[in-house]
């Protein structure tokens, strides 16, 4: 038998094992043993306990009801007759074979289902002298039927829920020859159509002959603690431990330990020695079983290592043996050898004893220590992930009071990642850090607490500043003396995680207690993949609106694109391709989600200039994230690079407020991924920027480093300010015919030079040099009488524009431009 716990069949699990009623009964009779007996096959005498059948007189067929009992063909009731009289505890049947204790009947009075007088109960009693109305046949060594006169129990039976009754059958006197070993069910016949419904129930166990050794629980010992927690013994049949001098039990250590005795009145553990009874030597021995005679004794072998039990009493043959056996313990007596962690006994049967274990672990083996350690698989993040759960870990004592009252665990993150605080106002907890009572063993909140409240002993506080939140301070709290080691789990403590996070995150162990170690606590992924349809194109430098092959992004799960996310942007929920100093994007022409459930609002997708760094971004506003991992197709996107953009790679940053979610937190606003999207392979030319320029009023002739060069256009004066015609002024500067647009619909020209973009609308009294308005005191100027349809524009603000510094000779009328630098 398996089973280390004494298994008792209670009625209501026994009538889990009877077949269902039929449906028209009412009240359907049930059937349940009382207890399951263990026995032993080859017994003339088998005890097999006591079976309650209940039942509803009201429900007996007409003209006569029965039950037919059957056991397997291996059990002999050892009864005779037919047709016996039954009352109050009287006999099934006539003893045979010799046995004494034939199997009796009980009628229940009083029981559960009686709670008042005049039942069928009291009927059957006093029913001794008015034509017996419950009589008994033995129709064969294993088979008997009880059989019920339903008219008589009818009329003489109280209707309705009294009349209901419990006849208890004991099952005492049955021999056992040649049975198998495992349960014995007692098989129930009913009548058809009457108030015994068929079904079958467990009465006994037949035992192999092998005794279960169990253990209550694992309890840690040190060199100074050595008591195991409560052994129990238990036979599958009677007799298995026989006083015979050959039949124990054998327990064997591993090295380094031996055997020994609890003292609980001085809380030490003394090897044992020599033999005797267990009792003797301070072992309390607890007979669960009322085995009455059997005596448990011990020797001890192999210097103390190896422990034999057996009975140096009395055998019983009728009740299989149940012991306890409490203030056995176990003695550290080489610490060279003996290793830390489970104590694992080898268990084995000498003489005809088996057992059904082969070893069991019996206590734990550690010495005063703290260890921190991870728990499971660490969990996969998302780079720029804000407040998400990490992998659980533990601290554990490595025995009893290892932890010091005032003592710290420290636990620092290493790589790119915070803990996260629950709140502005709550800056010392961390969010939802909290015990795994599932997984840890004896937990106590005194010693280890999550609550960053110092009003408690123990606490858990995030001690470093917010722009850093590296490091918990656990602070441990006192407690009584224990007798168990505290193994405390932790979970879903929460992390940020950096936009340029890779790798592993790890937990690096300190603190005054003295725990070291480092552990991974989680990995992180990037949230998404981008990537094009086609090899990056060779863009050239100046040249307006180049194609860029489609854009692909791929969620790595679901909802990695997070609209909950609570990174704040001006421009709502949204991720962004942000582009390179120098490269001005256009607007893609088609943005669509081609597999997933993402949404998107790809109507307003928009072109923005970031106010932190002045960089292009392609703003894709989100409406909800995704159950299932999304794909987007971003098509017709094209780009412009100016002279500043160094050769090599164009790579674009995939980020956004609803990927980068921790942007504010660590003042990195780039994207947690990249692609390349175009090449540049020629250098932009060598600056030939000229040093000095000079223009004159009314002249449509100006010289560049002495060389003169004609225009169609001559500076002029209007509001009492010179005039630069813009083309020329850009061109003698360097800039080139392409790098300066002009929009016929909105009168806007648009100048490209280098680093600076400068528009200029006719009428506007300000320009706009890379997004922001420089305010003038005169309009932007174009006429076609005046300037021959020339934009122009005063001649300060233009040199200023385009990064030059002038000098006006007013009485000369001549305009120099000087520069050495754009």
């Amino acid at each position: 038998m398996k089973s280390k716990a004494l298994k008792v069949l209670s009625a209501s699990a026994a009538l889990a094992t009877v077949v269902a009623p039929v449906a028209s009964t009412a009240f359907a009779a049930t059937y349940s043993a009382t207890s399951v007996q263990s026995i032993s096959n080859g017994v003339n005498n088998a005890n097999l306990g006591k079976v309650q059948i209940n039942f509803n007189a009201s429900e007996l067929a007409t003209s006569g009801d029965f039950v037919i009992l059957t056991l397997p063909s291996d059990y002999n009731f050892n009864l005779s007759g037919t047709g016996t009289p039954l009352t109050n505890g009287s006999a099934l049947g006539t003893a045979a074979n010799g046995n004494t204790a034939p199997s009796t009947i009980e009628v229940a009075v009083g029981d559960n289902f009686l709670t008042q007088s005049g039942t069928v109960g009291d009927a059957l009693t006093t029913a001794k002298n008015a034509g017996h109305p419950v009589t008994a046949d033995v129709l064969s060594n294993n088979q008997v039927r009880i059989n019920f006169d339903s008219d008589w129990l009818k009329t003489n039976a109280v209707a309705g829920a009294k009349a209901v009754a419990s006849l208890y059958v004991n099952l005492t006197g049955i021999s056992v020859n040649g049975a198998s070993n495992g349960p014995v069910n007692l098989t129930v016949e009913g009548k058809a159509g009457g108030a015994f419904n068929s079904g079958s129930l467990t009465v006994a166990n037949v035992g192999s002959g092998s005794v279960a050794t169990s253990i209550d629980s694992v309890k840690t010992i040190t060199s100074g603690l050595g008591k195991l927690d409560a052994i129990r013994i238990k036979e599958d049949r009677p007799g298995v431990l026989t006083n015979n001098g050959t039949d124990k039990i054998k327990y064997k250590l591993p090295d380094g330990f031996v055997w020994g005795a609890y003292n609980p009145s001085n809380g030490t553990t003394s090897p044992l020695t020599g033999s005797g009874k267990l009792s003797d030597a301070g072992v309390t021995v607890t007979d669960l079983a009322g085995n009455s005679g059997a005596t448990l004794s011990y020797s001890i072998d192999d210097n103390g290592r190896t422990l034999y039990i057996k009975n140096t009493g009395s055998s019983n043959t009728s009740v299989a043996g149940y012991w306890m056996l409490q203030n056995l313990g176990v003695v550290i007596n080489d610490e060279t050898v003996a290793k830390q962690g489970d104590v694992d006994v080898a268990i084995s049967g000498k003489g005809s004893v088996s057992t059904s274990n082969s070893d069991a672990v019996m206590a734990k083996y550690g010495d005063y220590s703290v260890k921190v350690y991870g728990v499971g698989d660490p969990k996969t993040v998302g780079a720029g992930m804000g407040a998400v759960k990490v992998g659980s870990f533990a601290i554990e004592e490595g025995a009893p009071n290892s932890l010091i009252a005032g003592r710290t665990v420290t636990l620092t993150l290493e790589g790119n990642a915070k803990w996260t605080r629950v709140s502005t106002s709550d800056a010392l907890t961390v969010k939802d850090l909290t015990v795994d009572n599932a997984q840890s063993s004896y937990p106590n909140s005194a010693v280890i607490n999550t609550s960053a409240s110092t009003g408690s002993s123990a606490y858990a506080q995030v001690v470093d500043s917010d722009s850093t939140r590296k490091t918990i301070k656990f602070v441990i709290g006192p407690s009584a003396n224990r007798a168990n080691a505290i193994k405390q789990v932790l979970k879903n403590a929460n992390i940020d995680v950096a936009p340029d996070a890779t790798g592993d995150i790890k937990v690096l162990v300190g603190g005054t207690e003295g725990a070291t170690g480092e552990f991974t606590i989680a990995k992180v992924v990037s949230p998404v993949t981008a990537s094009l349809s086609a090899d990056p194109a060779n863009i050239t430098i100046g040249t307006q609106d180049q194609a860029v092959s489609d854009v692909t992004i791929k969620e790595a799960y679901g909802g990695a694109i997070d609209y909950s996310s609570t990174q704040t942007d001006p421009n709502g929920n949204n991720i962004q391709l942000i582009f390179p100093e120098g490269v001005t994007p256009t607007v893609p022409t088609s943005v669509s989600v081609t597999d997933g459930d993402l949404l998107l609002d790809t109507s307003s997708v928009s072109r923005i200039k970031r106010n932190n760094d002045s960089r292009w971004v392609i703003n894709i506003p989100v409406r909800s994230s995704s159950t299932k991992a999304s794909t987007i197709k971003v098509s017709g996107l094209k780009i412009t690079a100016d002279r500043s953009v160094p050769v090599g790679n164009i790579d674009v940053q995939v980020g956004g407020s609803d990927l980068n979610e921790t942007a504010s937190t660590f003042g990195n606003y780039e994207g947690v991924t990249s692609f390349t999207a175009a090449k540049i392979a020629t250098p932009a030319p060598a600056d030939s920027t000229a040093q000095n320029i000079v223009f004159k009023l009314n002249s449509k002739t100006f010289t560049i480093d002495g060389k003169e060069t004609t225009m169609d256009a001559a500076p002029l004066v209007a509001w009492d300010r010179a005039f630069l015609p813009v083309r020329f002024a850009a061109n003698a500067l360097n800039v080139s015919d392409d790098q300066i647009i002009w929009d016929d619909k909105t009168s806007t020209a648009t100048i490209f030079n280098g680093s600076r973009v400068i528009t200029a609308r006719v009428g506007d009294k300000f320009l706009t040099v890379n997004g922001a308005k420089v305010a003038m005191d005169v309009p932007v100027y174009r006429s076609k009488a005046a300037t021959n349809n020339r934009v122009m524009i005063p001649i300060r603000y233009l040199a200023n524009a385009l990064g030059a510094t002038i000098n006006w000779n007013q009485s000369t009328g001549e305009i120099t431009i000087n520069t050495n630098t754009k």
